[in-house]
Order: C-alpha cells, then structure tokens, then sequence
C-alpha cells in the first residue's frame, strides 16, 4: 500500500478504502468476538448525547480488548 495514495485520498476526500486490509481469516475470528447486540448510535457528547433516527439511525458497537485476542491484536 502507498502511504501517499492514502494520505491524497485523505486530504482530497476524507476517506479512503484500504483493500484488503484484513484477511477473510482475520475477519472471521473478529466476527466471533464481537457480541450481536449493538448499541443504537447517537449524536453528542457527555450531557447533550442522545439518540435521534431521523439523524443518526446506525447501531455501534466498540471494540473492547477484552473481547478477546483477535480483538485485543487489531487494536493494538
């Protein structure tokens, strides 16, 4: 991977997609681990987060390093 073609693709578009990345092995361990009852995202911080679907209607779920080693290796 060139870092330069990532680092355009950040500055131009704010994103880039990464190919690869993870192999289907990789994703099939990280799968196991990752529990199925996702948290309805929102919007906000601290005091003024709240839930709201008409802007936000995704659920989320964040890595914990406890979830297991195939977790605790991606984070790191």
């Amino acid at each position: 991977m060139n870092s330069n073609k990532l680092i355009d693709a950040l500055f131009t578009q704010g994103w880039f997609v990464w190919d690869n990345f993870l192999t289907p092995h990789e994703v099939s361990e990280l799968k196991v681990c990752i529990p199925t009852d996702w948290s309805q995202a929102g919007i906000g911080r601290n005091d003024e987060y709240m839930t709201k679907k008409a802007i936000r209607s995704d659920k989320i779920q964040w890595l914990q390093s406890d979830m297991g080693p195939p977790v605790s290796d991606f984070l790191q």
